[in-house]
């Protein structure tokens, strides 16, 4: 006994020193032991609290995959595997809202974001975790709570939720103020936060101003911070901190594209811990497809690509991207040609 005793200590010092194996193991894991885990000891603590580790661990817990919905009045969602894994259905309706008619607004690490309209101008928010199908209701936005607060309307609603860094996750909503305080192509707007810890909601920071074309977009959540592209020629981008509560802006982009008069945003979204921008010139069929940098100078040209060089036909205004992200030296591109859009 004392030998099998000797030497399963001495197996478990072994990968305890090897940091490889040892991180291995705790990849393995779901996040419910390993918030436990982090209070065993300072090695263990900072190997789960790496940047690294969380990116590795949030990838391997969900699978890597495009949601589509396919329906809307009765919306059923399908999933376009990117890595393989094709059998992986998380779920493919969300029934257990009862007699709501649920739509998905953003989706961050396993969590949605969803929201159901009641009437014109009056809709109520949701945080909803489909794999355990339990859900709580943030707040109903209408005209008359916003009216109560001081404000117009909500412009934008986004979650950020980092699950090996809390089991808590935080609503950001992006109030417009009275259109006195806006300018004719900017709005005046401050933002609240909703904390599920304490289960209230605060404001943060000043007024600030926006522009307009960020109405009803959530932001693109990405390494703590949430991120608003303003696809007008003001570049007027928007980067938030969660956790310092701490606004900056963006760099501009439109000096690295084909036609910076002719084109649009035709994506932007978070990929491995990188975001990336897509925009198209329409009349030229060219797509420009953009990475930040990832101390945030300024935007790399990674690929530009001429969708009529496709080796099938692609219909004018009936092509969209659904996805992107690098693949070694070259990209992968997901797009639809039909009616299905992303979440």
């Amino acid at each position: 006994m004392k030998s099998l005793f000797r030497s399963s200590s001495s197996s478990s010092t072994v990968i305890g020193n090897d940091i490889d194996i040892f991180t291995q193991i705790l990849l393995c894991l779901s996040v419910k032991p390993l918030l436990v885990f982090k209070s065993v000891s300072k090695q263990w603590y900072s190997v789960i609290s790496d940047p690294i580790f969380i990116k590795k661990h949030t990838q391997r817990q969900y699978p890597h995959s495009v949601m589509v919905e396919t329906e809307t009045n009765n919306p059923k969602f399908e999933f376009v595997s990117l890595d393989g894994s094709s059998s992986f259905v998380p779920f493919e309706t969300l029934d257990f809202f009862s007699d709501l008619i649920i739509k998905i607004k953003q989706s961050c690490n396993g969590l949605l974001c969803c929201f159901s309209y009641e009437d014109y101008g009056n809709c109520t928010y949701y945080i909803c975790n489909p794999s355990t199908k339990q859900y709580r209701r943030i707040v109903d936005f209408g005209f008359d709570m916003a009216k109560e607060k001081g404000f117009v309307m909500p412009l934008s609603v986004s979650l950020a939720y980092e699950p090996l860094k809390s089991r808590h996750y935080k609503v950001i909503c992006v109030w417009m103020m009275p259109l006195e305080q806006s300018t004719p192509r900017l709005r005046a707007c401050q933002i609240e936060i909703y904390s599920s810890e304490t289960d209230s909601w605060k404001l943060s920071g000043d007024v600030f101003f926006v522009s307009y074309s960020i109405t009803n977009k959530s932001g693109v959540y990405c390494n703590g911070s949430l991120h608003w592209i303003d696809s007008s020629k003001l570049e007027n981008h928007i980067c938030f901190n969660i956790d310092q509560e701490l606004r900056t802006g963006m760099p501009p982009y439109r000096s690295l594209l084909y036609s910076e008069k002719r084109s649009n945003v035709e994506y932007f979204g978070e990929c491995r811990g990188r975001l990336h921008l897509i925009s198209d010139c329409v009349l030229e069929s060219i797509y420009d497809i953009l990475e930040m940098k990832t101390d945030y100078t300024g935007w790399i040209k990674k690929f530009r690509v001429n969708v009529r060089e496709f080796p099938y036909p692609v219909v004018s205004g009936g092509f969209c991207v659904l996805h992107v992200e690098e693949v070694g030296e070259s990209f992968m591109l997901v797009t639809y040609f039909c009616s299905p859009r992303l979440l």
